[in-house]
C-alpha cells in the first residue's frame, strides 16, 4: 500500500510501528493537502497528523462497518508505537511507556483488501485536509466567531465512520454540512460527510474539531490568515 512511504513497522514488538517527522510532514502535505505549520519537522510544537495515525490503523486492522477514533494525545517524535487491544472491538495506540495517543473503536470488519482501503484513506484525508480554511472559515463567519489570527490553532478531536453497505474501490466523500456547539470562547464543530460509490450513498461520518480562544469575527484578519496559509501551500508546490 502507498502508506509504506509514511511509516515503518518494527521487529521489536508485535504490531508496532514508527513514524518519523519527515514522513508525517510529507503525508500531511502530499496526501492530505494539510499545510498546518504544526506538521513541519522543524516546528517547536510539531505533531504527527491524526489522519496518518488513522490511516495506519486501517492499513493494519482493515475497514470496519463502524469506526470511531478519539485523539487522546499529540505525538511529537518518532517513538515506537503499538496497537494494544483494550476490550472487544477497541484498540489503543500507545508508546513503550503506555502513553496513549489514539483510541479506536473497530466493529465488524468489512475488508482487509488494500485495493479498497487505500482509496478510502485517500478520500477521507483529502476531505479532512479541507477542514481549514475551506470549511471552517465560512462556518466561523456565519456564527460571527473566529480563532486567534495570531495563533490560528484548530484541534482535531475525533472522527467516526459508518458503512451501510460494502465499500468499493471507487469510494468518494461528499461534504454534508455541520453541527456546532458554542460554549463561550470554545466551539466544537462536527464536519459531516456522506460516503459515496459513484452516485450511491454507502455510508456517512463526521470529523470533530475544537476551536478555542474565540473572538468576534474580523473578515480582514481572517483573510490574512487564509492568504498566509495559501502562500505556504504555494511555496511548497513551487
Amino acid at each position: 500500500m502507498f502508506l509504506s512511504d509514511f511509516y515503518q513497522t518494527c521487529s521489536s514488538r508485535l504490531n508496532s510501528f514508527v513514524i518519523e517527522p519527515e514522513q508525517a510532514s510529507r503525508f500531511a502535505k502530499q496526501v492530505a493537502g494539510d499545510f498546518n505549520p504544526l506538521h513541519n519537522p522543524d516546528s517547536k510544537r510539531f505533531c504527527v497528523p491524526g489522519d496518518l495515525l488513522f490511516a495506519v490503523s486501517l492499513s493494519q486492522l482493515g475497514l470496519a462497518k463502524h469506526m470511531r477514533v478519539k485523539f487522546v494525545g499529540m505525538l511529537s517524535d518518532n517513538r515506537e508505537l503499538t496497537f494494544v487491544p483494550e476490550q472487544t472491538d477497541n484498540y489503543l495506540i500507545q508508546d513503550s511507556d503506555a502513553k496513549t495517543f489514539l483510541s479506536l473503536t473497530h466493529q465488524d470488519c468489512l475488508t482487509r483488501d488494500s485495493q479498497i482501503i487505500a482509496p478510502f484513506i485517500k478520500a477521507y484525508v483529502a476531505f479532512s485536509g479541507e477542514s481549514f480554511p475551506h470549511l471552517l472559515v465560512p462556518i466561523m463567519a456565519e456564527h460571527n466567531i473566529m480563532i486567534n489570527p495570531a495563533r490560528p490553532m484548530v484541534m482535531y478531536e475525533s472522527m467516526a465512520v459508518n458503512f451501510d453497505t460494502q465499500p468499493t474501490q471507487n469510494t468518494q466523500l461528499a461534504y454534508a454540512g455541520y453541527d456546532i456547539d458554542l460554549q463561550g470562547k470554545r466551539a466544537q464543530v462536527a464536519l459531516k460527510f456522506t460516503i459515496m460509490n459513484g452516485d450511491t450513498p454507502i455510508g456517512h461520518g463526521h470529523k470533530t474539531m475544537l476551536l478555542s480562544g474565540l473572538r468576534v469575527y474580523d473578515a480582514q484578519a481572517m483573510q490574512q490568515v487564509c492568504d498566509d496559509y495559501a502562500q505556504i501551500k504555494s511555496s511548497y508546490a513551487a
